[in-house]
């Protein structure tokens, strides 16, 4: 069966084995595990089980094996990632303009979990009361005779059929006499304390699945205090360029976060999670959990027996147990539903990698054309965002109508295995690692990883960008238009020799800061009133050179004593922020940006620091 590679970009055979889960959108219509219809262009989940089976419409009677690669087991229910990017794009509309774009980090939606939820104040309190504890050490048993062979001494009971089995057991006889036999040994009746009654199978799955519950709700809290940690830090520390440090508050600082309360609020949330998770971890450890057999389970729905409706320290587990069952419950649905609950996961982070990437055009200082928010001009470019096809954002730069460079920002889930994408115009993006063992804030984890934890996401989406555009600056460099009229290469070369350089027919086009872009273009009408193709030509060479002059990290233009140009290398320095750029075509094209007298570097520069080395001359 043909299938979309994700990753590689290309219709491949799909897999028999180690398929991950997100990566491939089928290209034919199917159905799958017998009962759930995928139409074409949908994306292949894991939504239950590691192993699956499809079945195409065209061919029912073959059934395609499908195994997923192992992943670290997670619930179809949503993580406080999956909220926080629903959260973000909730509400906002792609079509807007770039002024009014949401914050992309700690959503308020993160106010409600960094709060004590239902049912755990009641939790709390029923573990500070001692009732617990009480069912664990004290519980309610059940007696049972079972059968035991022991000395006569010892024998309180003995079975009915002691007589029986001592007459076909006469290694138990001490010796016979006259009036027959006496025993040594016999079969007794011996009481036994039997804990795993069903009052107590519930309290063990019970304390199970508050264990679970706490687990989860402290990986939450932890991944808001880091959050917060991590913006608290931004303002003080100097490990940044200052313009990288602003740019970044500007996004928490329109987000909920205050600094004083919401980490007191936090840190007291977390503190009492974690000594309930330590409680009922002390539970699970000695009393009568330690006398129920793992396996042993209980129907959903629980029986009222007397114990739950007498006796009062049992009576008080039922509402816990009804809220577990509860988000159970929530979690327990048909696979038609798991895969629409995935779709609508894989579209809230398509939106929000949609919404990071307006947010870095905008820095960079693009302009809207139109009102759909898909197409933008930055510099001389023409820059249009499909996001229509599952999994999958393309970026495309044109230029007077010709493609010259296509990005694909291929969107997946959750990272659960090493992908390689080898194609230099594909770049992977996940929205959780679940191979970093619980930490989503870490910034030493996967730079790959875009979510509102990730203080950063904005910068790591526009260093592709301004990879892109640099890649095309380079291979431009310097800017030219070919078959230029001797009149007019005369002519515009007369007004501005230092802009204007014949070379053959050719008329390259330096950058300069000394005359407006404006009389630039004013001159290039007038000589070329007759050649519009010329003067398509050389608009668009001017807008090139031009485009490094307005600095690409503050705005402000360079001053002619800020650079210098000519056909073999460019360089200049912002006046404001310092940032450098050096363009050189030999001996082999490269380009660097970085800001003079700092640290290189993402970590100090972000998205602005370009490192392009070894494009060779054609």
């Amino acid at each position: 069966m043909k299938v979309y590679d994700l990753v590689t970009g290309e219709k491949v055979d799909l897999p028999s084995t180690g398929i991950q889960s997100g990566r491939y959108r089928l290209t034919q219509n199917c159905v799958l595990n017998g009962e759930v219809k995928l139409s074409r262009g949908t994306v292949l989940w894991r939504s239950g089980e590691g192993s699956a089976s499809l079945t195409s419409e065209d061919q029912p009677d073959i059934r395609v094996p499908v195994r997923f690669t192992y992943s670290p087991l997670k619930s179809v229910s949503r993580s406080v990632v999956d909220l926080s990017i629903a959260a973000v794009v909730d509400g906002w509309s792609v079509d807007g303009n770039l002024r009014d774009l949401p914050s992309p980090i700690l959503p308020s939606v993160l106010r409600e979990h960094m709060e004590m939820m239902r049912p755990e104040p009641d939790l709390e309190q029923a573990l500070a009361s001692g009732q617990w504890d009480e069912v664990s050490v004290r519980p309610r048993l059940d007696m049972h005779y079972v059968p035991e062979t022991l000395p006569v001494a010892r024998a309180k009971r003995v079975q009915a059929s002691a007589v029986e089995h001592l007459s076909q057991h006469s290694e138990l006889w001490a010796r016979r006499s006259i009036s027959g036999v006496i025993p040594a040994k016999v079969l007794a009746r011996v009481s036994e304390d039997d804990h795993a009654i069903y009052e107590n199978i519930v309290f063990a799955r019970l304390l199970d699945g508050c264990a679970r519950w706490l687990d989860g709700r402290i990986s939450e809290v932890r991944a808001i205090k880091d959050g917060q940690r991590i913006a608290m830090q931004l303002e003080k520390g100097d490990e940044r360029h200052r313009l990288l440090t602003s740019r970044i508050c500007a996004l928490w600082g329109r987000a909920w976060f205050s600094e004083a309360e919401d980490s007191h609020a936090t840190l007291d949330t977390l503190d009492r999670l974690e000594r309930m998770r330590a409680h009922v971890e002390r539970l699970r450890r000695s009393g009568v959990y330690t006398r129920i057999p793992r396996s042993a389970r209980v129907p959903i729905a629980l029986r009222p027996t007397n114990i739950f409706q007498y006796d009062k320290r049992y009576r008080e587990l039922r509402p816990f147990w009804d809220a577990l069952v509860n988000a159970r419950a929530r979690e327990k649905i048909s696979e038609s539903v798991r895969y629409e609950v995935l779709a609508a996961r894989q579209a809230a982070f398509l939106r929000y990698v949609l919404l990071l990437i307006l947010y870095a055009l905008r820095d960079m200082g693009a302009t809207e054309v139109g009102s759909s928010g898909r197409q933008h001009r930055v510099g001389p470019w023409d820059l249009e965002i499909d996001a229509e096809r599952p999994g999958e954002v393309r970026i495309m730069i044109r230029s007077r109508g010709k493609l010259l460079q296509e990005r694909a920002l291929v969107l997946l889930l959750t990272k659960e295995d090493e992908v390689v994408c080898r194609d230099p115009n594909r770049s992977l993006f996940y929205a959780e690692d679940l191979m970093a063992g619980g930490s989503i804030t870490d910034e030493d984890q996967d730079p790959r990883v875009l979510n509102p934890f990730k203080f950063f996401a904005v910068e790591r989406v526009r260093q592709v960008l301004e990879h892109d555009f640099c890649r095309i600056f380079l291979a431009q460099y310097p800017s030219a238009a070919d078959r230029v009229p001797a009149g007019i290469r005369d002519k515009l070369s007369g007004l501005a020799g230092f802009v204007f350089k014949p070379h053959g027919d050719r008329l390259l086009v330096l950058p300069s800061s000394n005359i407006s872009v404006s009389k630039l273009y004013g001159w290039v009408s007038d000589a070329c009133v007759s050649h519009p193709e010329a003067d398509a030509q050389l608009r668009y060479a001017i807008g090139l050179g031009q485009w490094l002059v307005r600095c690409r990290s503050c705005g402000v233009n360079a001053s002619e004593k800020d650079m210098s140009a000519d056909e073999l290398a460019l360089r200049l320095v912002c006046p404001k922020c310092r940032l450098e750029t050096t363009v050189k075509t030999l001996p082999a094209r490269s380009m660097t940006s970085h800001y003079v007298g700092g640290r290189s570097g993402f970590e100090f520069c972000g998205g602005v620091e370009v490192k392009l080395p070894g494009i060779s001359e054609e």
